[in-house]
């Protein structure tokens, strides 16, 4: 998914949901348990996005907002979502 000109990817589970800088392979990210989602070799957690090896997401500062506010408040033209 691209929000503006950044790739992320939302990791939603038990927890909530999440949004990181897309990581740099094309695994897709399948729940597996509560909040644990595996790829490119390792699991991670959706509410740190760490790695159980070590590695961590860059975590994207998001707001929780239903769709039709946004669109209120931006317009039809503000509310488009580019999916690879």
């Amino acid at each position: 998914m691209s929000v503006g000109d950044d790739s992320a990817v939302v990791l939603a589970g038990e927890a909530g949901a999440f949004a990181y800088t897309a990581p740099p392979f094309d695994d897709a990210f399948e729940r597996v348990g509560p909040d644990r989602f595996p790829a490119d070799g390792g699991t991670r957690d959706a509410v740190t996005g760490e790695s159980d090896d070590g590695r961590r997401l860059r975590r994207l500062p998001v707001r929780r907002l239903f769709a039709f506010a946004w669109r209120d408040d931006h317009g039809a033209e503000g509310f488009r979502f580019r999916f690879p």
